[in-house]
């Protein structure tokens, strides 16, 4: 070879991990890009990036000579982890309203009335509305590293650990499941029945954790196992449900997705040096109840089975409920009151279950004759509906041929926030107490 042949010069890359485990040098052609090692770990930090001279270095460099890349890390926060449960409302549902052509749709009302009047009506804050742009979307400032939604690809075996930031607008994973024998194993979404969902639009996650850190100092890791339209006994584990003689037809694994998830987020932060703090859930669940069958005993009973089960199997320290509500405007006072005096018995009679918000049982306003409005004149009555409906998700696609808007149970994005700021903020009282 020509001597001065410099294609066959090799050169070594080497990465300075600053305090954090080992990286391996690499060996390079000229003019050849690197390969990006696995991020190292270190303890009470969070890897940023590799840096070359105080730089950021830009992948795309072509290697001429030898380096040394440096890390650059975060202190990150001590994590409170959080499991999510619950229906539609804890999902996150609002990216179901879109229109006509699948684009996200601004909320027409917050341009007629303007912030102050559509935060007045609403029980929305301010700050809230300032940054809701859509229905399905709330640009929440959360800070970097602040909180993580933490997800498991079964099919690869594989935590994934994604930030929550102001441009979050999916949330949790649809699971798969299938059942043989006793053995219930979950896999990659694809079609079928789904354990678990996905959020469609911010939910209230995003506005909890940024106000759960300004709060408390803590970061969030947040487990989402919620989905829609579950009664309480579909919460059970599969032991308790055979134990408890409950009928098992179209049955999700909603317990063995949500604890497997658990003990997959807290295996992940223990191989990688991040501080685990408070372990709890937050439930947001009772609308499916609200139109069933069962009674308040009988709720309270499944609830505590679940309840003590989850801090058993996980090592949970409390529990949070949010208060659910119905279809605004619908006949089902009865049953809401139901699930209503239910979840208040198990937060009044339990020191380890706390109030999050009552948001939504408070926006819930039932058909004129059954309302505190009966003696009301219309006009007074459908302002009050008009003003609940502000928290509801509308939009083209949620209308019926007369113009009515149909689905009147999701909140929009804005009043899941206001729900998750709520939370924070009653959760955080507690913990200072």
């Amino acid at each position: 070879a020509n001597m001065y042949d410099i294609s066959s010069k090799k050169y070594t890359i080497t990465f300075d991990s600053d305090g954090g485990s080992e990286v391996d040098s690499q060996v390079v052609n000229y003019d050849q890009k690197i390969e990006l090692p696995t991020n190292p770990i270190k303890s009470g930090y969070i890897f940023r990036e590799w840096q070359l001279d105080g730089k950021t270095f830009d992948l795309n460099t072509r290697i001429s000579k030898n380096i040394t890349l440096k890390a650059t890390w975060d202190e990150a926060p001590i994590y409170d982890v959080i499991l999510f449960w619950g229906e539609s409302n804890m999902l996150g549902y609002a990216g179901e309203y879109k229109g006509e052509n699948g684009e996200d749709q601004i909320d027409q009302r917050l341009v007629n009335m303007g912030v102050d009047e559509f935060s007045n009506n609403s029980g929305i804050d301010l700050d809230i509305i300032n940054g809701y742009t859509a229905i399905n979307h709330v640009n929440v400032d959360v800070p970097r590293n602040v909180a993580f939604d933490f997800t498991y690809d079964y099919d690869n075996t594989k935590s994934i650990f994604t930030p929550i930031t102001k441009d979050t607008l999916t949330l949790g994973k649809k699971l798969g499941f299938a059942v043989n024998d006793t053995e219930i194993s979950f896999y990659n979404y694809v079609s079928g029945k789904n354990s678990n969902g996905m959020s469609r639009g911010t939910n209230l996650i995003p506005n909890f954790a940024k106000t759960y850190y300004e709060e408390t100092g803590h970061g969030v890791v947040a487990i989402l196992a919620a989905h829609t339209s579950l009664p309480i006994k579909k919460y059970l584990s599969n032991e308790q449900a055979i134990a408890n003689n409950v009928n098992q037809n179209t049955w999700y694994y909603m317990y063995e997705s949500m604890t497997r998830l658990y003990e997959h987020t807290i295996e992940y932060m223990n191989q990688n040096g991040l501080q685990v703090g408070n372990k709890f859930y937050v439930a947001f669940e009772g609308e499916s109840d609200a139109k069933g069958s069962i009674t308040q005993n009988d709720y309270e009973n499944v609830y505590k089975i679940i309840h003590n089960d989850l801090k058993n199997d996980l090592g949970l320290s409390f529990g949070v409920i949010i208060e659910t509500s119905q279809v605004i405007g619908s006949s089902t006072l009865e049953g809401v009151e139901k699930i209503h005096a239910a979840q208040e018995n198990l937060i009044n009679n339990n020191e380890d279950i706390i109030l999050g918000s009552t948001y939504s049982y408070d926006k819930y306003i039932p058909n004129k004759e059954a309302s505190i409005y009966k003696d009301d004149t219309e006009e007074v009555y459908n302002q009050a509906v008009n003003n609940a409906l502000l928290s509801m998700c509308v939009s083209e696609k949620s209308v019926d041929t007369d113009g009515n808007q149909k689905n009147l149970l999701n909140f929009n994005s804005a009043a899941l926030s206001q729900i998750g700021k709520e939370t924070a903020l009653s959760i955080a009282n507690y913990l200072n107490q």
